[in-house]
């Protein structure tokens, strides 16, 4: 299954280039350190949540297999790798979170046809007669010369069999939504200011452990997701004229003049909510806790 997915990445973008990542081609890394909250180590022993600093290798990139300007409506991801353990004995934990709060498929199989429909295909042109009839009913019809769409077709009409992915296909489709009172609403279609300017969600669920209410009391397990929120505040480009790098030459440009900090938040589930499903988004009343900064 893991060949298959890697080749449908690389047949959904037919501009994909084989020396870089067939997901997520255009990125940036830089690196920081993370601390922990007071009170994160009562809810989780992993070693980074702890008052101490932790370093990290942050990864922002632009989802899509090829390399478009960073304008072009997408789903960004932010990717941590936290740097554990010792010199003699290195060890790491990966957090990989994207900007929307849900995936588009919750089995391999999903991903796969999901895949399967982004794949551009030939559209066979219509004929004179069939041209003149449909103008008669007043049937819009693409323009004449379109011999190789986009997969935008296939993907809404597969979206009409898979209706998980939906508000995720909205997204892509560069419609921003955000979420309040347990109902989406439709915020501005713009691309963002900044790397350092998204929201980014970790999509599935974590068992974490912590200890228990009382000393001597067995560990308390709790099915929790992260998210990380910019210190800066959410914010959109709202520039007439951009340039097609310009999120990756902004947060460096960013970064000479000071960090950029994200804040850690973990959403602990109820027992109903479903933790296998990474399409479904908890309900914004369950309790969140801060774990840390970035």
């Amino acid at each position: 299954m893991g060949t298959q997915l890697l080749d449908g990445m690389s047949r959904a973008f037919p501009k994909w280039d084989p020396s870089t990542r067939p997901s997520h081609s255009s990125g940036i890394s830089v690196m920081g350190t993370f601390r922990g909250t007071p009170e994160s180590s009562k809810f989780c022993f992993a070693p980074m949540f702890s008052t101490d600093w932790t370093p990290v290798v942050v990864r922002f990139s632009n989802s899509k297999g090829q390399i478009e300007p960073d304008q072009v409506p997408d789903v960004r991801g932010m990717a941590v790798k936290f740097l554990l353990g010792t010199d003699d004995q290195p060890d790491h934990a990966d957090l990989i979170c994207i900007s929307t709060p849900m995936f588009v498929v919750d089995t391999p199989q999903d991903l796969l046809d999901f895949e399967d429909a982004s794949i551009p295909r030939p559209v066979k042109r219509r004929s004179w007669w069939k041209t003149r009839t449909s103008m008669l009913q007043l049937i819009e019809y693409p323009p004449q010369d379109l011999a190789q769409p986009s997969a935008d077709d296939a993907i809404m009409g597969w979206s009409q069999r898979y209706a998980k992915a939906r508000p995720f296909l909205q997204t892509l489709s560069g419609l921003a939504w955000t979420w309040n009172q347990d109902v989406y609403r439709l915020v501005h279609a713009l691309p963002p200011a900044s790397y350092a300017r998204i929201t980014y969600n970790a999509v599935h669920a974590f068992v974490v452990e912590g200890p228990g209410a009382v000393p001597g009391a067995p560990p308390v397990r709790r099915t929790v997701r992260f998210t990380f929120e910019p210190a800066a505040g959410v914010r959109e480009n709202h520039g007439s004229t951009i340039a097609d790098d310009y999120l990756h030459t902004e947060i460096a440009d960013r970064l000479k003049r000071a960090p950029c900090r994200f804040n850690l938040r973990m959403q602990v589930s109820d027992p109903w909510d479903d933790a296998t499903d990474p399409t479904k988004i908890w309900p914004s009343n369950r309790e969140r806790i801060l774990m840390g900064t970035l």
